[in-house]
């Protein structure tokens, strides 16, 4: 049976989300937050339709905040065909990364959200 990876701060199995979005680790807990490093990855356990439905909603759920979270680590982007430096964003779009950001919530089951 496949494996999946799932977070060990808490008892709602959640599966990890694979994303380079944070320094220093390649997976990411959409429920509580916690970031793991490739080597200290969760808790292994077996694959399930209901885990893989629920990898699937908070990966689609959390798309947006992961990209916002992304452009504060990059090195460089591409704006309008044109490679550019994060700092160098339009203001418009730097205030809007900044709100998605904020506006994140964590402790939320994804069976909760509509």
């Amino acid at each position: 049976m496949d494996k999946i990876k799932i977070c060990a701060n808490h008892n709602y199995q959640v599966p990890l989300i694979q994303t380079f979005a944070f320094n220093g680790s390649e997976y990411w807990c959409p429920f509580c937050g916690h970031n793991y490093g490739m080597f200290d990855t969760g808790i292994d356990v077996n694959e399930t339709p209901e885990l893989i439905e629920r990898h699937d909603k908070y990966k689609v759920f959390s798309r947006e905040f992961l990209s916002a979270i992304g452009y504060l680590v990059c090195c460089g982007m591409i704006q309008n065909g044109e490679k550019i430096k994060p700092e160098n964003l339009p203001v418009e779009e730097q205030n809007r990364l900044a709100g998605i950001r904020k506006n994140w919530k964590y402790g939320i089951k994804i069976e909760n959200i509509k």
